[in-house]
């Protein structure tokens, strides 16, 4: 009788904790979702946005969506779509968004991250006549994928003009780009076209990153062709502004997506959601010295890309243009 007795208190134990291992949280509510999603834009918002006076209106829009009840019926996304479009259209900032991931989405997208194992460079290839092509799709920070920008250049060194697809590159930081144009510029002048000021700065302040690269002057004389698209935002832009701007190249393609202001993805949850809100604030602004900015704008290329084949369709100008770099060295 005891032994049986034992057995019975034993499964019973054992039932218990397999169902407190396999016990769900309970799910949160969509409403308390949203109401602590909005209360941590609106801080953000306060602390980070670099327009203090715009930034009060778009608290007041936040709240004002509440009152109406505007946000109520939606599903996460939706909510968070409908405040983007509002921050966006409040502001002609294409930076400003907001992500609802659950955690399934949320390790897919540390995934793809990891994924630029070639520190943002995907393609390097000589086509035909010698001249270079290289595919860079982000704008990566780090030592990592500055030595991989630095490779690929000693790749393609002795091309006879370069080819620099950034027509999927959403950008990222602002080093690669800086140390990128370290390599291709003979004169440092190309530092002082763009200005920034950030949130707490007093004044506008030289936007560039300083590299010194100065030995390193294979490139300086070879055509350089940039190409850009719908897709090509933020850093990107900017690269492909300063190449345009300084005349250093020619930039093919269409106009870019007009996200210029810089600032820092936020992550916030509630401890008991396995939901989680990705916000982006612009926390600078970069324009050129004389004042144009791309926000809500893009970068317009000297040249139109028609076709499909974009590849094809700038090797068929160059080779019009007569530029190839002679006898490179």
């Amino acid at each position: 009788m005891k032994k049986t007795i034992s057995v019975t208190l034993f499964a019973l134990m054992s039932l218990s904790v397999l169902m407190a291992q396999n016990q769900v949280k309970p799910k949160v509510s969509n409403s308390r979702n949203i109401d602590f999603m909005v209360s941590e834009l609106r801080s953000q918002i306060e602390n980070k946005y670099f327009d203090k006076a715009k930034g009060r209106i778009l608290i007041s829009k936040l709240d004002e969506m509440l009152v109406k009840h505007l946000l109520d019926t939606s599903s996460l996304e939706n909510a968070a779509a409908a405040i983007t479009e509002m921050l966006r259209k409040e502001t002609n900032d294409k930076h400003f968004n907001l992500v609802v991931l659950d955690k399934k989405q949320q390790a897919q997208q540390a995934k793809s991250q990891a994924q630029h194992v070639g520190g943002g460079i995907s393609g390097i290839k000589v086509l035909e006549r010698n001249i270079g092509y290289l595919k860079w799709d982000a704008c990566i920070d780090g030592d990592y994928s500055l030595q991989k920008i630095k490779n690929a250049l000693t790749f393609l060194e002795n091309c006879s003009a370069l080819i620099i697809d950034i027509s999927d590159n959403p950008g990222g930081g602002g080093q690669s780009g800086a140390y990128f144009n370290s390599l291709l510029y003979s004169s440092t002048a190309y530092q002082k076209l763009l200005i920034k000021r950030c949130t707490g700065d007093s004044a506008w302040h030289q936007s560039e990153v300083v590299y010194n690269n100065s030995e390193y002057k294979k490139y300086h004389k070879v055509p350089i062709y940039v190409l850009i698209s719908n897709q090509t935002a933020s850093a990107a832009e900017y690269f492909a502004l300063t190449v345009k701007e300084t005349k250093r190249g020619k930039v093919l393609g269409q106009t870019s997506a007009g996200a210029g202001n810089p600032g820092f993805w936020n992550i916030f949850s509630l401890s008991e959601s396995e939901t989680s809100f990705y916000m982006f604030i612009p926390s600078c602004q970069i324009t050129t010295k004389k004042g144009f900015s791309i926000e809500g704008i893009g970068v317009t290329p000297d040249i139109e890309l028609k076709s499909s084949d974009r590849i094809k369709e700038t090797l068929e100008y160059i080779l019009s243009k007569g530029q190839l770099k002679k006898n490179p060295k």
